[in-house]
């Protein structure tokens, strides 16, 4: 059985240090939810089609990188795993997620051409996406939750 960690009489640790899982990644989940939830910002605040496109492009290079670390051998979904198989299937999930939202991103920069009005349907698109993504946040900070009752926060 493992030990409590000593801290001083009446200051208890935060919640994250006593969850079974190591604060370096939890402090790695929020820096990845908060960097999609601001490139997923700057796709919302596009006004025009090189500025979408360039969003676009930084949102599917946020989401590689969201996708390759949680999804490695060592992250977070791996942890979960190991820590709470019961959560096996919202795992299975999550990474059937990543794929899905992967090849969206993929469909509508596809559609983003220079100098070409944006369409209702690659507005539409574009939303369609950027729910998948706020979604998908959200499913993973409750995965969190429901594994270490840690709470992400809403912001990162």
């Amino acid at each position: 059985m493992e030990s409590a960690p000593i801290t001083s009489p009446g200051v208890p640790l935060p919640a994250q240090e006593t969850a079974g899982i190591p604060r370096e990644e939890l402090d790695a989940a929020r820096v990845r939810r908060a960097s999609l939830r601001r490139a997923a910002a700057g796709v919302r605040d596009a006004t025009g089609p090189a500025e979408l496109s360039a969003a676009a492009d930084e949102l599917r290079q946020v989401w590689t990188a969201h996708t390759e670390d949680t999804e490695s051998p060592d992250g977070m979904l791996a942890q979960i795993v190991q820590d709470c198989p019961r959560l096996s299937p919202a795992v299975e999930r999550a990474r059937a997620e990543h794929g899905r939202i992967a090849a969206a991103l993929d469909a509508v920069r596809s559609r983003l051409e220079p100098g070409v009005e944006l369409s209702d349907g690659v507005r539409s698109a574009v939303e369609a996406v950027l729910g998948a993504v706020d979604r998908h946040r959200l499913d993973g900070r409750q995965l969190i939750y429901d594994a270490y009752a840690v709470d992400l926060g809403l912001g990162g």
